[in-house]
This record gives structure tokens, sequence and C-alpha cells, in this order.
């Protein structure tokens, strides 16, 4: 007997598998479910697959006791699959001044995620019960129909009138699928809400976070654009140097040029003129020879006057 109370096999049913390429269905698609009846609060419809039923018994019935309306003792902690994504299409990458706030807030994120999917576990379980329930009425009416068919044909054969209605059997059936369904219905609306009130705040969230990238990668756009104009008019300063620093070169070496072949040339109009005095100088001699004067000639004169000063 299990802790929470004895879990007995009400029924058995055949119908369609839950997942469509369900290993045990046979030739139909179909394999055999049976229902326990919980003992608190008194739910008939905890579906298990027949041949699981040792095995999984024990999984089923702590799943239940987790969300059973009816039960007031200490509940078992609700199994829950975690997944971990790793993105690979990241489009923002964090700064390191908000590291630590976004490492708690993705924890944050997973436990909400966590959370919300065992909500929507749970709401999908009360789903299916008020579905069962409802079909469970369904049939209910349509026995309902047949005995009053039945009992119409009885009462004419006996001579009686037969009453047009008699509700209150069908009232009486509905009163209770609704009672024993109403727990599950208010905890699916309850869920619900807060699995709207869950993502609204997950879009808060990531809607901050985006604002506070764009206001990061703004102002760091905005100083990259002022060192990227200060070094642009840096640029064409030092450009405007080197130009002025080339034409300067240029001008001098064109002035070199021309100091050059202005000493060049005067230096041949020297050496010409030079030349010619000589020969002027050397003609006088010879002619004051060859007059018989005598005396130091003005060629000679020079030339020891010119070894004196040197």
């Amino acid at each position: 007997m299990s802790k929470y109370g004895e879990f007995d096999v009400q029924r058995t049913e055949r119908r369609k598998c839950k997942r469509a390429n369900d290993p045990n269905a046979d030739e139909d698609g179909k394999r055999e479910y049976s229902y326990l009846k919980c003992p608190n609060c008194l739910n008939e419809d905890i579906e298990i697959a027949s041949g699981n039923l040792k095995r999984d018994k024990h999984t089923v019935i702590r799943d239940h006791m987790s969300i059973c309306p009816s039960f007031s003792g200490e509940r078992p902690a609700k199994r829950s699959k975690t997944t971990t994504t790793t993105s690979h299409n990241a489009v923002m990458v964090p700064f390191n001044s908000t590291d630590s706030v976004k490492q708690s807030e993705s924890t944050e994120m997973s436990a909400m995620k966590k959370e919300m999917a065992e909500m929507k576990q749970r709401m999908t379980e009360s789903e299916a019960k008020h579905e069962s329930t409802n079909n469970q009425l369904h049939t209910v009416k349509n026995v309902v129909a047949q005995h009053q068919g039945h009992w119409g044909d009885l009462a004419r054969l006996m001579g009686y009138q037969p009453p047009k209605d008699p509700p209150f059997l069908l009232d009486k059936c509905q009163e209770k699928l609704t009672a024993s369904s109403g727990g599950s219905t208010t905890l699916m609306l309850e869920m619900k809400d807060r699995i709207i009130e869950e993502k609204e705040k997950m879009i808060d969230s990531e809607k901050a976070h985006k604002d506070e990238f764009i206001e990061h990668y703004k102002k760091q756009l905005d100083e990259k654009n002022k060192e990227l104009e200060k070094a642009i008019r840096g640029k064409e300063v030092a450009e405007q140097k080197a130009k002025e620093l080339q034409h300067a070169a240029e001008e001098s070496t064109r002035a070199a040029v021309s100091a050059s072949s202005r000493a060049d040339m005067l230096q041949k109009e020297r050496d010409a003129l030079d030349a010619k005095f000589k020969a002027v100088l050397k003609g006088n001699e010879q002619a004051a020879r060859s007059h018989g004067k005598h005396g130091q000639s003005q060629l000679s004169k020079m030339q020891q006057g010119h070894r004196r000063t040197v």
C-alpha cells in the first residue's frame, strides 16, 4: 500500500496511443490503458499504460499527489526535465560590467522556465482530466437517454403515461461530475494566468536587456566616431606638413643646383679672364725684352707677390 493511500484499478480501456510511433501499439494503433482511483480526491481518471502498471505506478501516483486538490499532507517534489541549450547565434556580446547581473538573471530565467514547464505539464494533465470528465458526462447522458427510451416503451406496454422527463438522474450525475472536476478547472485557470504573467515578465526583462545593450554600443560608437574625427584631422595636418617640407626640400634642391651652376660658371669665367690676363702680361714681357728693356717683368712680380702671400 502506498503512503498516499491505495490506488486501485477501476477499469481498463483500449484507445489510441499517445505517441504515434508507440512500439506497444497493435495493428489499429491502440493499446490498453488502466485507470486508477485516488483515495483522496476520488478521481478515477489517473491513467497509466497497462503494460507499464508495475513499473510506473509509483511514479504516476507521485505525479498525481503533487497536484491533488484534496490532499493536505506533505506533497512529493514534482519531477521535471531540464535541458541545457548553448546559443551559437549570439548577436550581442555582454560587456564585463554586467556579467554578474546577467548571470544572476540567467539563473532566474532558467528557474522561471523550469517552473513554467512544470505548470504547463500540470495544466496538460488537468485538461486531460477535464476532457475525460466531459467524456464521462457524455456517456452518462447517452445512458440516461437510452433508459428514458426503455422506460417509455415499458410504460406504454403497461398502459401508463410515462413522464416527459426523469431529469433527476441526469442532474445528479452532472452535479457529481462537475464537483469532481471543479478543482482541476480552477487549477487550470490559475496556471494559465500564472503562465501569462511569467511570459510578460520574461518579455519585459528581455526588452530591458536589449535596450541596455543598444545604449552601451551606441555610446561606444559615439566615442569611436570622435576618435576617428580626431585621427582624420591629425592625418590632414601631417599631410599638409609633409607637403610643406617636400616643397621646402624641392626649393632647397633647386637653390643648391642654381648656386652650384653659378659657381661653376663663375669659375669658368674667372679661369678664362685669368688666362687672358696672363697671356697679355706675357705678351708685354716679350715685347719689353724685344725692345732691349731690362728689369723684372710684371708677370714675375705678380708670381713673386703670390708666393709671398702663400
